[in-house]
């Protein structure tokens, strides 16, 4: 578990009170109106986004953070900003996420560039150094993927291998790892499930830009790209988008996906 640096989000602390006891927190019993990530928040929603960012940056602070997690998400989905999907990033790395730790402070840096939190995201993106030692878990997820890749488990071993990646960045997962991925991203589009597909990119998404991949993968990251830009036509949104409307409510995403690859795939 990593310490949060203050000077990093000093910014966020000092702009946001604290969450001290008798705090009006974030309702937990009603649900908040979800805009679109391009709509304007309302003075009533952007209130709301900074009572959750408050509260999930006291979590933080606790070491609570698939608690954080939660209530950064619910900030950010509410009025996404930088402050607050680097706060989002902060939390999925003390959750142990590195993939979407870095894809949260990817997006902080989109709405408002910001040199530390470039250099943090950039450090998250390689394993440890040198002769650091390499986490147990990692192994364990290692061993466990190439089982399932073996029995054909081939979504299981995508999840695992993605995980390992996350805990220490590399060729050693990612490049077994991306095979399977075209071939699963494939046969959910040849389903037409594109829900499947938006996860299976997602998750592989850090390991496609793995260094070091050597010249034989070249025709899985085609394969990939193509399968993306299939899915961003067939849904009318780029992944990226996609990415983003699932954050900001996942059913109604699901529900707008499942009516697209009912209408058919474009051109076939």
């Amino acid at each position: 578990m990593i310490r949060i640096k203050l000077g990093l989000i000093g910014c966020l602390i000092a702009a946001v009170p604290c969450m001290a006891a008798g705090a009006d927190a974030p309702p937990a019993a009603t649900t908040p109106a979800h805009p679109s990530y391009s709509a304007t928040p309302t003075a009533e929603q952007a209130g709301l986004s900074r009572k959750y960012l408050a509260s999930g940056l006291e979590f933080l602070r606790q070491g609570q953070s698939l608690k954080a997690v939660q209530d950064f998400q619910d900030s950010v989905r509410l009025a996404p900003g930088a402050e607050n999907f680097e706060a989002l990033g902060m939390a999925y790395h003390q959750a142990g996420m590195r993939p979407k730790a870095v894809w949260a402070l990817q997006e902080s840096l989109r709405i408002k560039p910001d040199a530390k939190v470039r250099s943090l995201a950039d450090s998250w993106k390689v394993g440890p150094a040198g002769g650091a030692e390499i986490p147990a878990s990692y192994r364990l997820l290692m061993v466990r993927a190439r089982g399932e890749a073996g029995s054909g488990q081939r979504d299981a071993a995508v999840s695992d291998y993605s995980a390992a990646y996350g805990l220490v960045s590399g060729p050693e997962s990612a490049a077994p790892c991306l095979p399977l991925a075209a071939d699963a991203v494939e046969r959910d589009l040849g389903r037409a499930d594109l829900v499947a597909a938006v996860y299976t990119l997602s998750e592989v998404g850090a390991l496609r830009r793995a260094a070091g991949l050597g010249a034989d993968l070249g025709g899985v990251l085609g394969r990939l790209d193509r399968a993306e830009a299939r899915v961003a036509r067939w849904s009318g949104m780029s992944l990226r988008d996609s990415q983003k409307a699932m954050l900001i409510d996942h059913d109604a995403w699901v529900s707008a996906m499942r009516t697209r690859a009912s209408l058919g795939e474009p051109g076939h």
